[in-house]
């Protein structure tokens, strides 16, 4: 704590491992004129204490005759009085020619405690300091979290979730007197002997310029005569070069915070610095290198932000690490802003079972696919063999003599299906169907065209092996045919393309009949859910009865279907439906029913688009910010795009940094609205996306205010329902029981 009148006080435990141990109130005042009364002061506040200390010791520098005469007035006597005998007191001098400390004790009440005590002022300062160290630092003040979803780009250009601001805890000349007294007794003996020397204090912000003053004018109490200490800024990263190699013995770098330590590291080796030369303030623990150099270690926090990587850096600026500040951005999707085209073949393809999601295609070793397209169901489908019969017509060659197909049985039957309309086309070719691992024994003239198919893809990693393999064996023309393309990113889209078209002597041709590209969020959300609830090591059991038959399909080869959200109803057992009017589906009737794998596509199709889409998309409209803002999901969307399979659609597709409420208390109230009126009506239509919202609220992907939050979870707990609903809620909110609920909130810099 910050005493009166210029000292600064702190509490130092003789064991800080036991709960109840003696403690020695530490009061510090650094060199300068000593008020009257100011003694009486401290003494006051301390007898005030809810526990008075059992020692307390006044720490100085060139003081002592001034510090005693305060100590012997009557004032500072009657305030003594106040302790009873319950307490011993101490004064250490500091000599800043040897480094040693010199106890007298004053008042003696209990002398194995002043005894003990005296004995770790002589012989273990280092401790006290580290304790008063702590007094100055304190994590709330000097750690600052990134906002979700960005992460700090330091000037070393190295990327951490949190940063080191130990200036933040220099309010007060006590304080920054402590830290500069805690530097000079770093050096130790053997510096403090040469400080005489000293000649320049470097600094590597002018934000820590009073520790370097403090230190100075510390350090001038120990010269034989008056001689001139420069302070100097060499403005981080930015300036460190242009400082000339100092001589040695004669600069003392001081350096203001570092993770890494790598600056401290940089000094010493680009300076051919002693390790006595540099002192870097503040570090975190684990410190891999240099920990004997830093002043003082804190606890690296942990992990409290939001899942998946971060969208954004802040870059900081390398003389006063801040960043350019502005307001949270919130988008409200809206039809005219965010409406396309590429989500028609989800609406139209809806009820043909070619969607699915949270499914894996019936191919040993095959990953989970957030959003599952059957390849032989399309194959099937009338206006994919129309659109495949005219791209037929416009781009196969006469030379075309092979049919390759990628190595799965739904491409097979798409080579088929287009060897059979090139019979009916094209009778005169003689075409032959291979697959893609026959590709080695593939007999081809070098002039034979090869037309390469693939039902469904990703990111194209087979077709551009095909592409590898066929480069030496023919240099005629080639036509890539595509059904569907799902990619987590608008740039997958767009590069496989012109990868495969890249040709010297005959340019090769790329068709598909759609590309979606719905992010990665998707795939994210079911996993963690499964990890969670559903993972092979946990007991099938606890599982509710309405959510078993779910647990079993997520993630399996069986369809999914009107499963893959979760249920809603007053027992939880009625599948989310998607009723007709849905904006980004109009221009053509769709019926009503259960269209989740439909849904979640369009959802992660308009979000990644609304992130990445910088021609057709305005900036106040996009989902994304070129400057240091956090952006949201306006809490509206689930206002006005109230059918329950909308909303759990956004909260799965959304990154959980768009929907991190914490740091805007109007949006988070909002939502805490929102879901408070939705549990209140959570067996009618109105409440149907309430357990997709607790879900997201248990798995950390949508974050309140923690009071907003509690408030919701309490409601959700304390609902008057059903006794199947209830016990599907107690599932849901399982890791809130667990202990894992509680958030942390990121403290911005400004």
């Amino acid at each position: 704590m910050l005493g009166a009148n210029g000292f600064f006080i702190f509490l130092h435990s003789l064991d800080r491992d036991e709960a109840h141990c003696a403690q020695m109130a530490v009061v510090y005042k650094p060199p300068g004129p000593l008020l009257d009364g100011a003694v009486d002061e401290v003494l006051l506040a301390l007898s005030k204490r809810p526990v008075q200390p059992d020692v307390v010791a006044f720490v100085h520098v060139d003081q002592g005759p001034e510090l005693d005469a305060a100590l012997k007035t009557d004032g500072a006597k009657n305030e003594w009085l106040r302790f009873r005998d319950r307490a011993s007191l101490l004064t250490a001098a500091f000599d800043v020619k040897t480094g040693g400390v010199r106890v007298q004790r004053r008042e003696t009440a209990k002398r194995d405690v002043a005894t003990a005590f005296t004995s770790v002022l002589k012989h273990a300062l280092h401790e006290v300091i580290q304790s008063g160290l702590a007094a100055v630092f304190k994590r709330e003040e000097v750690i600052l979290l990134a906002p979700a979803g960005y992460a700090y780009q330091k000037p070393s250009g190295k990327r951490e979730e949190f940063f080191l601001k130990p200036d933040l805890a220099l309010s007060s000349s006590a304080a920054v007197g402590f830290v500069g007294f805690a530097l000079l007794h770093k050096l130790g003996p053997k510096r403090l002997n040469q400080a005489r020397e000293l000649r320049y204090l470097f600094i590597d912000t002018m934000s820590i310029a009073p520790v370097a003053y403090a230190l100075k004018e510390l350090i001038s109490h120990g010269r034989q005569a008056p001689t001139y200490l420069m302070v100097e800024s060499f403005h981080s990263y930015g300036g460190i070069d242009k400082v000339d190699r100092p001589p040695p013995r004669e600069a003392l770098c001081i350096i203001s915070a570092s993770t890494s330590m790598s600056m401290h590291q940089r000094w010493v080796q680009t300076k051919r610095a002693n390790s006595e030369d540099v002192v870097t303030l503040l570090t975190a623990a684990p410190v891999s290198m240099y920990e004997e150099g830093a002043l003082f270690v804190i606890d690296r926090p942990k992990s409290v932000f939001s899942k998946g990587p971060p969208q954004l850096c802040i870059e900081l600026d390398g003389e006063t690490f801040l960043p350019r500040a502005e307001p949270p951005k919130k988008v409200l999707l809206s039809e005219l802003a965010h409406k396309t085209k590429e989500t028609d073949v989800l609406r139209d393809l809806a009820q043909s079972g070619v969607f699915d999601a949270c499914r894996r295609p019936a191919v040993p070793a095959a990953a989970s696919r957030a959003l599952f397209v059957d390849g032989h169901i399309l194959v099937k489908e009338l206006n994919f063999q129309r659109w495949l019969t005219g791209e037929l017509r416009l781009r196969v060659k006469a030379a075309t003599r092979v049919i390759l197909h990628q190595d799965d049985p739904a491409s097979k039957e798409l080579a088929e299906v287009i060897h059979d309309a090139c019979k009916k086309q094209f009778p005169e070719l003689e075409l032959r169907i291979a697959s893609a691992t026959g590709i080695e024994t593939l007999k081809l003239e070098k002039a034979d065209g090869v037309l390469v198919c693939a039902a469904v893809i990703g990111k194209g990693s087979q077709l551009l092996e095909i592409s590898r393999a066929l480069r030496d064996l023919h240099e005629g023309p080639r036509l890539y045919v595509v059904g569907i393309q799902v990619t987590e990113t608008r740039d997958e889209t767009k590069t496989l393309p012109p990868n495969l078209q890249h040709s010297k002597p005959v340019k090769h041709e790329f068709t598909a009949y759609k590309t979606l590209a719905i992010g990665l969020q998707l795939a994210r959300s079911f996993a963690d859910e499964i990890d969670t609830y559903y993972a092979p090591s946990s007991d099938p059991s606890q599982v509710p009865a309405p959510l078993k038959s779910r647990a079993r399909l997520l993630g399996q080869n069986e369809p999914v279907r009107a499963s893959v959200l979760l249920p809603c109803g007053e027992r939880a057992s009625t599948a989310l439906e998607l009723r007709p009017g849905y904006a980004y589906w109009a221009g053509k009737d769709y019926t009503a029913g259960a269209h989740h794998a439909s849904v979640l596509g369009t959802v992660g199709v308009l979000l990644q688009r609304a992130r990445e889409d910088k021609e057709d998309i305005n900036e106040e409209k996009r989902l994304s910010s070129a400057s240091f803002r956090h952006v949201l999901l306006d809490p509206e969307n689930f206002a006005r795009f109230n059918d329950g399979v909308i909303q759990a659609a956004l909260l799965r597709n959304a990154f959980p940094s768009e929907l991190d409420y914490r740091m805007d208390d109007a949006a988070s109230s909002r939502m805490k609205a929102i879901l408070l009126r939705m549990l209140k009506r959570i067996d009618e239509p109105a409440g149907e996306g309430a357990l997709e919202f607790l879900l997201a609220i248990a798995l950390q992907r949508l974050l309140l205010e923690e009071l907003h939050q509690q408030e919701v979870v309490d409601a959700a707990r304390n609902l008057d329902c059903s006794a199947t609903l209830k016990e599907v809620i107690s599932f849901i909110l399982r890791p809130f029981a667990e202990g894992s609920g509680s958030q942390a909130k990121p403290q911005l810099p400004f």
